[in-house]
C-alpha cells in the first residue's frame, strides 16, 4: 500500500470511530426487585418488590422458571406459588414505550417440606357418631374413651408410630404429637388432586383388638386450602377435617 492511500485510510478510520463516539449512547431502563424471602414452602406466594423503573415502561415480564410467566402492565408484583421444592431463577424483563429492554434474575428455592407435629383438637367420643356407643370395648368403670395411637405410614409402611394415651376425651383436647420430620411427598394417584400417598391411622388400642378410628390421606400442603405460613420461621400448619375429628399438622421448610 503507498503512503499516502495509508494515510487516507488511517484518516477515514479514525473519522469513523469519532462519529460512533460522537453518537448519544442509550441508557436502558433500569430493571431490579428484589426477594423478600430466599427460601419459601411450596403453594405460597413468593413475596417481592419491584424497584424498577415506572416512568415510560411498556411492561414488565417476569419469568419464573417454571413454565409460568406473566406480562404485567403495571409495576406490581404477580402473585405466584411454586409446587415443588427447588431452586428457580425468577427473571424479569422491563420494556420502555421506545422498546430498549432491560433483564436480571435472582434465585429463590422452595425447600423439602417436613412434618414435625401432630396435634389431635376434637374428635368424635362415639363410633359412628351413635350416643352412647362408646369407643373403648372394654367400658370398664370410668374408662369409657379411647386409648389413643396416632400412626404415619408411607405406601404402607410404617414410619411412625406414637405411644398409647389413656383414655382420652374432647376435655383433654387437643393432644400433641411431635413428629421426627416426617418429610411430606407428592403423587399423582389422583386425576384432579394430588395427593402425597402418605397416611394417618389414628386408633383406639383395646386390649384384643385395635379399633381404627380415622384414617386420612394426608393432603399436604401443595393442595390444602386450609393452611397457615410464617415466612420469618419458615414454618406453617394445615388442618384434616373428616366427620367429627380435626388434625393440625404443623411443618417446617428446610
Amino acid at each position: 500500500m503507498k503512503k499516502g492511500t495509508a494515510f487516507i485510510f488511517i484518516v477515514c478510520i479514525i473519522a469513523l470511530y469519532s462519529c460512533k463516539k460522537d453518537e448519544p449512547q442509550i441508557l436502558l431502563p433500569k430493571v431490579d426487585f428484589s426477594i423478600d424471602y430466599n427460601l419459601i414452602g411450596a403453594n405460597v406466594f413468593v413475596k417481592m418488590t419491584n424497584n424498577s423503573d415506572t416512568s415510560s415502561v411498556l411492561w414488565y415480564e417476569w419469568d419464573f422458571g417454571d413454565g409460568k410467566t406473566y406480562k404485567m402492565y403495571t409495576s406490581d408484583v404477580p402473585q405466584h406459588v411454586y409446587l415443588d421444592p427447588g431452586k428457580y431463577d425468577i427473571k424479569l424483563t422491563v420494556t420502555r414505550d421506545d422498546y430498549a429492554q432491560n433483564s436480571i434474575s435472582q434465585e429463590v428455592t422452595v425447600g423439602e417440606t417436613f412434618i414435625n407435629q401432630v396435634e389431635l383438637l376434637n374428635m368424635d367420643p362415639y363410633k359412628e357418631g351413635l350416643s352412647g356407643s362408646w369407643w373403648d370395648n372394654e367400658n370398664i368403670g370410668d374408662n369409657v374413651y379411647p386409648d389413643l395411637v396416632l400412626k404415619l405410614t408411607e405406601d404402607d409402611k410404617n414410619i411412625f408410630e406414637s405411644d398409647m394415651i389413656s383414655n382420652v376425651s374432647n376435655q383433654e383436647l387437643p393432644v400433641v404429637w411431635q413428629i421426627p420430620n416426617f418429610k411430606l411427598t407428592k403423587s399423582y394417584k389422583q386425576a384432579f388432586r394430588k395427593w402425597t400417598g402418605q397416611q394417618i391411622y389414628l386408633y383406639d388400642e383395646d386390649e384384643n383388638s385395635d379399633e381404627l378410628m380415622f384414617s386420612p390421606e394426608i393432603y399436604s400442603i401443595w393442595g390444602s386450602m386450609f393452611f397457615e405460613y410464617d415466612y420469618e420461621l419458615q414454618s406453617g400448619k394445615f388442618q384434616i377435617f373428616a366427620g367429627g375429628f380435626i388434625l393440625s399438622i404443623n411443618y417446617i421448610v428446610q
